[in-house]
């Protein structure tokens, strides 16, 4: 079965490198047919069709002259690789008269994620790039010091579901202490007993409870801040659709640095030019900036979010709460937003020097639907 098209449509045919640059500046839904010999490859833009064709096996004689063997067997590699898994979604129906797209009404799908980035203001938050490490501490008696301050603290309530965050990854963001050869016990977050040390997440050291404690060699693995992104993506096979967004901010804060949300994706989805550029291919797992959005003052933000909500007063008391009014503003998303998992897609937030904010407190907060790839037409 061949793949025709309408008369009436005006039609481009080009070579897989031009047809890639055409697609990634207009942006269409890549197509294909597969024919026992070839591949039909086309995307559809208004009136526009955008026609190319890779051969499955040998380039028919004739076309060699144009189209090398060698430059079509690089060219289907890289279709089969990178872009046939992607190709074939749906192209949205719309009404014939007012072109207004079809409309029905059906049970919400997928299930409902909500996605807190770490506080802006406290670096022992700061999980996303944090790097693993273990160091011989410093120090006597009973206060022992890494060279690396900043500990990330996943034991205090700092960012939003800390337990499901810590089954992510092996270590589970813990910190553990051997002395003398002996692994010792921390005191448990927000105890007032118990434990053989404490840890200064700030300065990256910890304190003995025993004041008769002596140590000849204290041994501690931390997980330490190394950036202040925060990445939201959607596991394997899945798709995130943002429905609303919001941030929240203390009373107190000072804004000491620019604010940057960024969307990112795979380089051969999205700048496949640069993929296989002059300086050398880049990997499959490169990620490029899509898109960028900067906060460089407290009023940008507001300017964009619709309204605020209610103050929210100091409450909790000192260890469990916040000190100062929580100030909240919302941004919901006329069109849905939508990151896919093939294509590497991906929201990233930071600070653009990643100097901490002043101040108690402030985060993001996304209210996504997580659905199957599969199942999005």
């Amino acid at each position: 079965m061949s793949t025709e098209f309408s008369s009436h449509f005006t039609t481009h045919i080009y070579n897989w490198t031009e047809f890639k640059s055409i697609y990634s500046s207009k942006n269409f839904l890549m197509q294909y047919k597969e024919e026992v010999d070839s591949y039909s490859i086309w995307g559809y833009d208004g009136p526009e069709i955008h026609i190319c064709k890779i051969w499955k096996t040998t380039v028919p004689v004739g076309t060699e002259e144009l189209y090398s063997q060698e430059q079509n067997d690089a060219d289907k590699t890289e279709f089969e690789n990178s872009h046939k898994i992607s190709c074939n979604k749906a192209i949205e129906k719309k009404q014939t008269e007012n072109k207004a797209l079809l409309v029905a009404i059906a049970g919400r799908e997928g299930s409902e994620t909500i996605w807190a980035s770490h506080n802006f203001c406290d670096r022992t938050s700061w999980f996303g790039d944090s790097i693993r490490t273990s160091e011989v501490l410093s120090g006597s008696g009973t206060v022992f010091s890494s060279s690396y301050p900043y500990w990330i603290d996943m034991e205090h309530g700092k960012v939003l579901d800390e337990d499901g965050l810590k089954e992510d990854v092996d270590h589970g963001y813990q910190v553990v202490v051997v002395a003398n050869g002996v692994t010792q016990s921390v005191r448990e977050a927000f105890a007032s007993t118990g434990g053989d040390y404490v840890v200064n997440y700030q300065s990256g050291s910890i304190t003995f409870l025993n004041n008769s404690y002596n140590a000849n060699e204290v041994t501690a693995s931390f997980s330490y801040e190394n950036g202040s992104t925060f990445y939201v993506r959607p596991t394997t096979g899945k798709a995130l659709e943002i429905e609303e967004a919001e941030a929240q901010f203390t009373k107190d804060v000072v804004i000491t640095d620019t604010i940057v949300f960024g969307i990112f994706g795979y380089v051969q989805v999205f700048a496949p030019q640069y993929w296989q550029g002059t300086g050398g291919p880049l990997p499959t797992n490169y990620k490029v900036e899509l898109q960028r959005q900067s906060y460089k003052t407290i009023g940008q933000l507001v300017d964009e979010a619709l309204g605020s909500y209610p103050v929210i007063p100091a409450i909790g008391g000192p260890d469990r709460g916040f000190s100062n009014d929580m100030y909240g503003f919302p941004f919901r998303y006329g069109t849905i937003r939508r990151i896919w998992d093939m294509y590497g897609l991906e929201v990233r937030c930071w600070l653009q020097h990643h100097n901490a904010l002043e101040g108690e407190r402030v985060t993001a907060t996304f209210y996504c639907v997580s659905k199957d790839e599969s199942s999005i037409e």
